[in-house]
């Protein structure tokens, strides 16, 4: 069994997973993988220096169980001094609409996973995926329909997320855990067959391998081979085309759409690999109704769009570009609101929730004439005796007089076709209880709109100019 510990050693090295002194964040579910994961790092910190934090998510289904799960793992690590944190998150009251609970509860753990490793100063975050998941993974997304990118199965990294146990399949951990008499915990919820995983690692794979008893090591094979070929595909491209896409941030992916529209099965490859680097799945139909919506001739417009992740076309500065973006979870969204008083001249705000930085300040007519037309700038006669100005995000009714009609701003947003996650980041100017202006503008390549009793009609008025000074 010293062997699983020299394979793990190996493995790390060989696909570059991590560097000496590096702060390590272990997400520890109590069961056989994570607890086999704890104890190879545990012993492979005194090879080579390293700092460990640990993790759990408590979903709060099983009552008493998911408590001892908890303390399990906490006490587990106190013997050795590693720092632990659990986060509890009642799962019980239900999904968004459209989202599975599996989906959901992988949204939320990876959530809550960046958000501590951000706080604990993490370097890697290790998940303790073994080579059956991988198998599982890749025969999940055959009976979905995948093209050659989803036969990869599951990554040993992704961004900061390593996982070591990729090489080792479960009947593998379970030895080792015995011969190290390393104690678990079972969770009764795995038997449980309404979950599509379980169905499949319960049901489809024992009864396929009746038939064909190498089943796991084929499937674990072509996902090596798959691997290898979306590689060497993706250099042979790289070196006709340039770059497959530009990264803004962690979650949005910028496709240059003139590089890969002309042909169908360039799209198709480059945007199953973008889908893969934001940790989703793309089945070839989704991708077919991409493709179909891409030769419309339409400069705007949403090509695909989930609860977890959006794709449209759009123009990035004069560029047309495909924007593939992960959607903000929408526990986390919330509503959020700017109260600005008035009482200088010029005023700078950062607006985290939204991810901008404003400016306010009083324009003359000159300044307007020039920028009226700017998506960057909005311009609103506030009137006399005006102390302050709110910007906020949508609410439920929310109204804005346009032509004369009262408009539904959610309409608007539809109407934009805004995406999820940002229909939550729009600012709407409020004065006096009013919306005097709604500005997609500051979040994506869309017209600003005034108000009808907010507009400037001409010299002389109090214009009040808001900018956006950075994204």
């Amino acid at each position: 069994m010293e062997d699983i510990y020299v394979r793990f050693k190996e493995y790390i090295r060989e696909h570059r997973l991590l560097k000496s002194g590096e702060v390590v964040l272990m997400s520890l579910s109590a069961g056989k993988d994570s607890m086999a994961m704890a104890d190879l790092f545990i012993r492979y910190r005194d090879e080579c220096p390293l700092e460990l934090r640990g993790f759990h998510l408590n979903h709060m289904m099983r009552g008493d169980e998911s408590l001892r799960d908890e303390s399990f793992v906490k006490e587990f690590l106190e013997q050795y001094g590693i720092p632990f944190r659990c986060d509890r998150f009642d799962f019980s009251a239900g999904t968004p609409g459209g989202v599975s609970f599996e989906d959901y509860a992988r949204r939320v753990r990876y959530e809550k996973l960046r958000d501590y490793a951000t706080a604990a100063g993490a370097d890697k975050i290790a998940t303790a995926h073994n080579r059956d998941d991988t198998v599982e993974t890749v025969l999940m997304r055959i009976f979905q329909g995948t093209g050659i990118s989803g036969l990869g199965g599951i990554r040993p990294l992704r961004d900061n997320i390593i996982r070591p146990l990729l090489d080792f399949s479960s009947r593998e951990i379970y030895t080792y855990l015995q011969f190290r008499g390393l104690p678990w915990r079972e969770d009764a919820s795995n038997g449980e067959n309404v979950y599509l995983r379980n169905y499949v690692r319960n049901a489809v794979i024992p009864g396929m391998e009746d038939r064909f008893p190498r089943l796991r090591d084929s499937v674990h094979s072509l996902s090596l081979v798959a691997a290898d070929t979306v590689s060497l595909i993706d250099e042979l491209i790289i070196a006709k085309y340039g770059d497959l896409w530009r990264r803004e941030g962690e979650g949005r992916i910028i496709i240059e759409a003139e590089r890969y529209c002309h042909d169908r099965r360039l799209l198709f490859h480059v945007l199953s690999r973008a889908f893969g680097e934001l940790g989703v799945f793309s089945g070839t139909g989704i991708l077919r109704e991409i493709w179909k919506r891409t030769g419309t001739g339409r400069t705007h417009e949403i090509l695909y769009e989930s609860s977890e992740i959006s794709t449209r076309k759009t123009l990035h500065g004069s560029m047309p570009v495909i924007i593939v973006e992960k959607n903000t979870p929408p526990e986390v969204t919330g509503d959020w609101e700017y109260r600005i008083t008035l009482d200088r001249d010029d005023i700078l705000l950062d607006m985290p929730e939204p991810g901008l930085r404003i400016r306010v300040f009083s324009a003359g007519y000159d300044v307007f004439q020039v920028h009226y037309r700017d998506k960057g700038f909005i311009f609103v006669d506030a009137g006399d005796n005006v102390d302050y100005i709110v910007i906020r995000n949508r609410r439920h009714g929310d109204r804005i007089r346009l032509g004369g009609t009262p408009r539904r701003v959610k309409k608007l947003l539809i109407d934009n076709k805004t995406s999820p996650r940002d229909k939550e980041r729009v600012p709407l100017l409020v004065i006096r209880s009013e919306i005097a202006a709604f500005m997609p503008g500051f979040i994506m390549d869309s017209m600003n709109r005034t108000g009808d009793s907010f507009k400037v009609s001409g010299e002389g008025k109090k214009i009040l100019a808001i900018q956006v000074m950075g994204k």
